[in-house]
């Protein structure tokens, strides 16, 4: 496996890990903010249709630019979205971290895809896929029963710190093939 492949998997499994903390019990903190199960679902929707939208623009902008430089910048925001999460006290605020959050997936994700595929093997890419696909599942499996514990324990706010080390650790290990 190229080492560029291996950079990738590492950051893709702090970013998955980070996002697995969150995602099966983020409609129990729209709760916690005053929302009920229909404003879960709206940002959710609102979250996953502004990918959708801007997904297609940032992998054409991709195509003429470094997407390393991309890919790290789309890191750099999710982090800054997980801090963010921190200081959410009502629907408005969730909604702003929810745009953060879904421009930084679109930015990261053409990227990332383009740089993994231009790193396989040839021979090689149905399972070099598989790793990743496999150790995307695993964090966000672990992360959600670890999200879990610490919602439970601590609050939401020290899930949302781990989030964002999480996605700092994803950062800087992004930042490694921008040195290259």
């Amino acid at each position: 496996m190229h080492k560029a492949l291996k950079i990738l998997i590492i950051s893709s499994i702090f970013y998955n890990f980070s996002f697995g903390l969150l995602a099966p019990i983020f409609a129990i903190f729209v709760q916690e903010i005053g929302g009920g199960i229909l404003e879960a679902s709206r940002a959710w929707f609102f979250y996953t249709i502004l990918v959708g939208i801007t997904i297609v623009t940032f992998g054409q902008i991709e195509d003429k630019i470094s997407k390393r430089k991309m890919m790290l910048l789309g890191r750099i925001m999710y982090t800054l979205g997980a801090v963010g999460y921190m200081f959410v006290t009502n629907m408005e605020q969730l909604f702003f971290i929810q745009i953060i959050l879904a421009i930084s997936l679109a930015v990261t994700d053409p990227a990332f895809t383009s740089l993994f595929s231009r790193h396989l093997i040839k021979g090689k890419e149905s399972t070099e896929w598989a790793i990743w696909e496999g150790a995307v599942y695993i964090f966000l499996a672990i992360g959600a029963m670890v999200g879990g514990v610490i919602a439970e324990t601590f609050g939401f706010r020290m899930l949302f710190l781990v989030m964002a080390l999480s996605g700092a650790f994803s950062t800087i290990t992004a930042s490694l093939l921008v040195k290259k």
